[in-house]
């Protein structure tokens, strides 16, 4: 276990790199030809914007549940989004690469389900039979997943309106527009890749779990509980040390 102090020193420094390297991968999208002139800063901005937003966004889940996510969790979860955001969008391999929009919904499926079944697995009721806990697991790990992929749908779409960042291929790559069932391919292509990606992760760990007949465990979270070191009440201690006693904290990592 990493020391409480190196590492936030650690994570820090993973989120501030990653947050660089979004402006500089978005900055270059004012030299894609495909973007029209007239909304390129409004699209620079828009995916810098969204970049530093998604990784923040695991600091809010980390105060809200009281955890810390593994720096290797951490490292996973920013290179993906490197990946997805950074090059994706910003530098515009979504248009360069066939089928890598739909292969990085996959794994953003996979990724999701994974860590929201380890985050879960922490806080689930154990006083229920195994069956119900591995069906709640993947239950929560499944639906929380696909709502993401949802959210991430209108992110695209809003600012495809207000940029024409065409991140839902609503257009050709010269320019024509799709009609009919075309134009909508790509969202639901993106929508059932991110379903799959978390069935085939929550379903498999319910089922590893199940031929093991072992409860869920987390694999990526931590949590800092502080225990206090109370005196008997008739320990002989001068007034310093009375005064002192109840401050005495250790920091416990489990």
């Amino acid at each position: 276990m990493v020391k409480n102090k190196n590492y936030k020193i650690v994570k820090y420094s993973l989120i501030g790199v990653s947050c660089i390297i979004y402006i500089i991968l978005a900055t270059l999208l004012l030299t894609k030809v495909y973007v029209p002139k007239s909304s390129k800063l409004v699209a620079v901005v828009a995916i810098q914007f969204a970049g530093i937003f998604v990784s923040l966004l695991p600091l809010l889940f980390e105060k809200i549940l009281k955890l810390n996510y593994t720096l290797y969790a951490w490292g996973i979860y920013l290179a993906f989004c490197i990946l997805s955001m950074g090059l994706g969008s910003g530098f515009g391999v979504y248009a360069l690469v066939p089928y890598y929009d739909f292969f990085l919904h996959l794994m953003s499926g996979v990724l999701i389900a994974f860590l929201t079944y380890a985050t879960f697995s922490k806080y689930i009721n154990k006083n229920v039979s195994l069956s119900a806990q591995l069906f709640y697991a993947f239950l929560f790990a499944f639906c929380f997943t696909v709502v993401v992929g949802v959210i991430w749908e209108f992110w695209e779409y809003t600012f495809d309106h207000l940029a024409d960042l065409n991140c839902q291929r609503y257009n050709d790559v010269d320019g024509t527009p799709f009609v009919g069932h075309l134009a909508v391919v790509d969202t639901m292509n993106d929508l059932i890749a991110d379903a799959i990606g978390a069935f085939i992760t929550s379903g498999a760990l319910s089922l590893f779990y199940w031929i093991k007949k072992e409860e869920p465990k987390n694999l990526f979270t931590f949590k800092t509980t502080t225990n206090k070191i109370s005196l008997p009440p008739n320990e002989n201690l001068n007034d310093s040390n009375n005064n002192n006693s109840n401050d005495i904290k250790i920091e416990k990592e489990e």
